[in-house]
Order: structure tokens, then C-alpha cells, then sequence
């Protein structure tokens, strides 16, 4: 995952999933007789020569290199970052969770702020959920601006109410209401 995570940041195309259907798409053409081998393994030597020099001339920092666990959701992919102000933080690559910086290591979390006058804001607490049914990462337990909590997920941004039960499990999907952080 660390090797994936660096790839996406200084050769992203190399990560990219296009790049492999591209490359699955110019090997079916070649075992069709539409395209030639040779040309196609041009291309790879030249990109992989292309990403060795990137890779060589060193231009990730070593703060980019090193991964801490996520407070918020318990994974091992917490990368410092920079703000655009020239402040340094902390982001999860698996929930998305960002936090302050605390001596190098992720400190007190930011509260997430939906894009827009959404209205809902992640509690200050940010306490984990049950795992998301649709891509099995951890929810975020959250409330409207009216108090009524809901689970929300940090990667894929699907959101369900509490189950009318247990309110520890995922109840109903919370349809058109919170799609990619924002009201639609």
C-alpha cells in the first residue's frame, strides 16, 4: 500500500487503474493480431525508464514517505501534508480524516467541513462506526445541524441513519441527501 500510495504521488499514471486497462486493451490487440509486441514493449521500457528517473531524483520528501496510524479509523496511512498557508497536517488515505500536526505525528482532528451551506458537521468526537457496506471501511458517527445523528463514510461519502434498533448498526441509506460530502 505504501509503494501504491508514493507511485500516486510521483508517478500518479503508473497507479492509475486507466493505465492498466489501457495496457490489458493494447495486449488483447496484440493477441488478436491488431497490434504488434514489439511496439508495445517499447512503450513500457520507455515508461518504466520515465518513472525510474522520477523515482531517482528524489522528489518526494522524506515526511511523505512516512505513514502513521490513523487516529480516526485505526489504519496504518496517515501522510503529513502542507497546507496551501504553509501549515503542516495530517491526512488519513484510507477515511480521509485530516488532523493537526502534534510533533510530527497526527495531533487533534480537524472537523470536517461539507462543501457549501450542507449544514452537517462530523461531531467533534468523530467516533467510529460500523464498517461501510459498500466498501468496508469504517463510518464516522456525525449530526445534522439539528442534533439527529447519522453515519457517514469517509472514503466512499455514502451516509445511513442509525438502525431504529441498535444504534450502533447502519440503519436506512440516506439517499440524495449526502453524496461526496455535499447536498445534491
Amino acid at each position: 500500500m505504501q509503494l501504491i500510495d508514493m507511485l500516486r504521488k510521483v508517478a500518479p499514471d503508473l497507479a492509475d487503474p486507466g493505465t492498466t486497462a489501457l495496457q490489458e486493451d493494447a495486449l488483447a490487440d496484440i493477441a488478436a493480431g491488431r497490434a504488434a509486441l514489439a511496439a508495445f514493449m517499447q512503450v513500457q521500457v520507455d515508461a518504466t525508464r520515465e518513472f525510474s528517473r522520477t523515482l531517482l531524483e528524489g522528489k518526494l520528501t522524506e515526511a511523505e514517505l512516512v505513514l502513521h496510524a490513523c487516529p480516526a479509523c485505526g489504519g496504518a496511512r496517515c501522510v503529513q501534508r502542507t497546507s496551501k498557508a504553509g501549515s503542516m497536517y495530517h491526512r488519513c488515505l484510507d477515511c480521509e480524516a485530516a488532523f493537526g500536526d502534534d510533533g510530527g505525528k497526527p495531533g487533534k482532528r480537524f472537523e470536517d467541513r461539507p462543501a457549501g451551506d450542507g449544514g452537517q458537521k462530523i461531531s467533534s468526537a468523530g467516533a467510529a462506526g460500523p464498517k461501510c457496506p459498500s466498501c468496508k471501511k469504517p463510518t464516522f458517527k456525525n449530526e445534522t445541524k439539528t442534533g439527529k445523528a447519522y453515519y457517514r463514510c469517509g472514503a466512499c461519502k455514502g451516509a445511513w441513519w442509525p438502525d431504529r434498533k441498535d444504534e450502533g448498526k447502519l440503519g436506512g441509506k440516506w439517499e440524495g441527501r449526502l453524496e461526496l460530502g455535499r447536498r445534491t
